[in-house]
């Protein structure tokens, strides 16, 4: 029974080390000192793909946290109450 657990223990820290995670996108919305429209502000990093009225907003204005790594870098995107445009940026695989 000893053996079992020594072998789950060692299957599961070789399991553990093989896999690791990385970030598929950052977005810090580092896009200027002029506020507007992000799609506009941002050159084609963000994109329009559904919605008429109004825009996502960007705001030079940065969100901060406490122990994050990008806190108060950059921008914030802010979505007004009276915008219905939906927003996308694509990465790479």
């Amino acid at each position: 029974m000893k053996k079992n657990y020594i072998l789950t223990l060692l299957f599961t820290f070789c399991l553990t080390a093989a896999s690791f995670g990385q970030a598929l996108l950052t977005e810090d919305f580092n896009y200027g000192e002029t506020a507007g429209d992000l799609t506009a502000v941002s050159s084609g990093a963000w994109t329009a793909h559904s919605g008429t009225t109004g825009f996502v907003s960007y705001d030079i204005t940065g969100l901060s946290m406490t122990d994050y790594p990008s806190s108060g870098v950059g921008g914030a995107a802010m979505i007004l109450a009276a915008s219905a445009e939906d927003v996308n940026r694509t990465f790479a695989a």
